[in-house]
C-alpha cells in the first residue's frame, strides 16, 4: 500500500501533471506522430524524395539511402570531406547541405557525380583554399552558400557559375571584395558579402559584376569599411537593393534612397579625376 502511495503520489505531483497535459495536447492539438518529435532522431528519415540525415553524428554520407532522392541534408553532423564515390548512388540530386559540419574542402568530382545539383550549402564549414577546378562542373547550380568558412580563392572559383542566382561567402574574412579579376555570373541576383574584414572599396572591386545585370541585391553588411575609391561601384549595373548595414526608418534602404541619404555611396558611383589625372579617394 505504501509503494502505491508513492507511485500515487509521483504521477499527481505538479511537474508530472505539467508533463501529462503536454503530451495530452501534443496528441489532441497535432497529429499524434509530430509528439515523436521531442524523441532523439536515430537514423535518416526520407519522406517525398527528401533524406534528412541531419544531427545523426555521421562521418560520412550513408550508402543505404533510396537511390531516386532528389534533396539530402548531411547538416550538422561530422563531416570532414564530401567523397564524390560516396555520392554516386544519388546522381539525381538536386539539393544538398552539409552545412555545420567540419569539411575542409570541395572535391573537383563532386559537380561531376552530381551534374544536376542546383542548391549548394556548405555554410559552417572549415573550407579554405577554393580553386576554379573546385566548382569547374557546377554548371547547374543556382544556389550556393559558403558563409562561415576560410575562404581563399585562387583563380576564378565562380567563373563556370552560369547560372548561379545566389551566392553568399559572408563571414569568410575576405579582405578584398574582389572576388574575380574577370566578368563572370551573368544571372546572379544576390550577393552577400557581409561580415568580412575589408575596409576599402576599390574603384575595380566589382569588375567581375559587369555582365551581372539582373543583380538586385549586394550585402554589405557589417564590413569595416572606411575607404570608397570613386567609381567603385559603377561595374555594377544597378542593383534594387543596396544594403551597407545602414537603415532608414528601421528598414532597408532602396538603393536610390541611399543615394540621396550617403554623399560617399554617390561618390563611389561616379568616377572623377582630379588635374593630376589621378583618381581620388574619399574616406568614411
Amino acid at each position: 500500500m505504501q509503494r502505491e502511495h508513492w507511485v500515487f503520489e509521483a504521477m499527481c505531483s505538479p511537474r508530472s501533471l505539467h508533463f501529462t497535459w503536454i503530451v495530452i495536447g501534443c496528441y489532441f492539438l497535432t497529429r499524434p506522430q509530430h509528439c515523436l518529435a521531442y524523441q532523439k532522431k536515430t537514423s535518416c528519415q526520407v519522406q517525398d524524395g527528401r533524406a534528412d540525415c541531419s544531427h545523426l553524428s555521421l562521418s560520412a554520407i550513408p550508402p543505404y539511402l533510396p537511390g531516386n532522392i532528389s534533396s539530402l541534408d548531411m547538416s550538422h553532423n561530422r563531416l570532414l570531406k564530401i567523397p564524390p564515390a560516396s555520392l554516386s548512388p544519388y546522381q539525381g540530386l538536386l539539393h544538398l547541405d552539409v552545412s555545420y559540419n567540419s569539411v575542409t574542402k570541395l572535391d573537383e568530382g563532386l559537380c561531376q557525380t552530381l551534374p544536376l545539383l542546383q542548391t549548394l550549402n556548405t555554410k559552417h564549414n572549415e573550407v579554405h583554399l577554393l580553386k576554379e577546378a573546385d566548382l569547374s562542373h557546377c554548371t547547374s547550380l543556382i544556389w550556393l552558400n559558403m558563409a562561415s568558412n576560410r575562404l581563399k580563392l585562387q583563380g576564378e572559383p565562380f567563373s563556370a557559375l552560369k547560372n548561379l542566382k545566389s551566392l553568399d561567402v559572408s563571414m569568410n574574412k575576405l579582405v578584398s571584395a574582389k572576388l574575380s579579376s574577370q566578368p563572370q555570373l551573368p544571372n546572379l541576383v544576390t550577393l552577400n558579402l557581409a561580415f568580412n574584414d575589408f575596409t576599402a572599396l576599390k574603384k575595380d572591386d566589382f569588375s567581375f559584376l559587369e555582365n551581372s545585370a539582373l543583380l538586385q541585391v549586394l550585402n554589405l553588411s557589417s564590413v569595416p569599411l572606411k575607404t570608397l575609391e570613386p567609381g567603385c561601384l559603377q561595374s555594377i549595373s544597378g542593383p534594387a537593393y543596396f544594403n551597407p548595414g545602414w537603415e532608414q526608418n528601421g528598414r532597408s534602404c532602396s538603393f536610390q534612397t541611399l543615394l540621396g541619404a550617403v554623399g560617399d555611396i554617390h561618390r563611389c558611383l561616379v568616377s572623377t579625376e582630379d588635374e593630376s589625372g589621378h583618381t581620388p579617394k574619399h574616406d568614411l
